[in-house]
């Protein structure tokens, strides 16, 4: 007993489920029987093909395709196979389940270039994103040596000031005949003798008012034995103006 079936793939092109944008502008995908007749396709012009002697529409075989690649399936048999041409990837994959041995699919993608419009916010942002690090560190080199340099201004001041105060001091503690003719007062050794005259005002100045401090405490230790009479008062102070004396 002999059975025919008829399968309309009409539904296949009409969801559009033969289209795929990743695929690249040119890529396509295409529904064959085991003999590489093109049963469903995206453009329903493709699949018919009239033979110019006879005029007569046939199916067309997946090789007769206005395609790069077409011409890699001349001997196509259904059988998983992959390859490579003229930029494009093709992949002839057997449908399964029962009853769709007789079945492949074929698929080809374009490896050229083009745009996937659900990816170009995202390149975007990884562009910025890569740039982004080079400015970030040329400010950081940069705000490193103004700061170096800012460091190196404020300590160039700091000893600035040191030598103006150590040339004053020169100044009020060398005569001013000795300033000019004696080269052991330049360098180092006059920088020690400043400081040394330094040191020398300092106790001078210390001694002077110890002597000060002294000379108010007798004369507030007198005036007060003078308006109350204490005699005791009068021989301390007496004694202390002899120790000091």
């Amino acid at each position: 007993m002999l059975g025919r079936s008829v399968t309309d793939l009409s539904s296949l092109r009409a969801d559009e489920h033969l289209s795929d944008l990743a695929l690249g502008p040119k890529g396509a995908i295409y529904i064959c029987d085991r003999a590489g007749k093109l049963l469903a396709a995206a453009q329903p012009g493709q699949q018919a093909f009239v033979q110019k002697q006879s005029g007569v529409f046939r199916f067309r075989h997946i090789s007769e395709l206005e395609a790069s690649w077409a011409a890699e399936l001349k001997d196509f048999n259904g059988q998983g196979r992959s390859f490579s041409s003229n930029g494009f990837y093709v992949v002839v994959k057997p449908l399964g389940g029962r009853g769709m041995g007789n079945f492949a699919a074929v698929v080809a993608a374009q490896r050229d270039m083009f745009v996937d419009t659900r990816l170009t916010p995202i390149l975007t942002s990884a562009k910025v994103v890569s740039v982004l690090p080079y400015p970030v560190f040329i400010l950081n080199i940069v705000g490193y040596y103004v700061y170096k340099e800012y460091a190196r201004r404020r300590s160039m001041r700091r000893v600035h000031v040191l030598h103006e105060g150590v040339a004053q001091l020169m100044q009020e503690s060398v005569p001013d005949d000795m300033q000019h003719d004696e080269p052991e007062y330049e360098g180092h050794c006059q920088t020690e003798k400043a400081l040394a005259a330094l040191r020398k005002r300092t106790i001078a100045k210390s001694v002077a008012v110890q002597r000060d401090a002294k000379i108010s405490m007798s004369l507030y230790l007198e005036d007060s034995t003078k308006s109350k009479g204490n005699t005791e008062l009068q021989l301390a102070l007496q004694q202390m103006g002899a120790a000091t004396g």
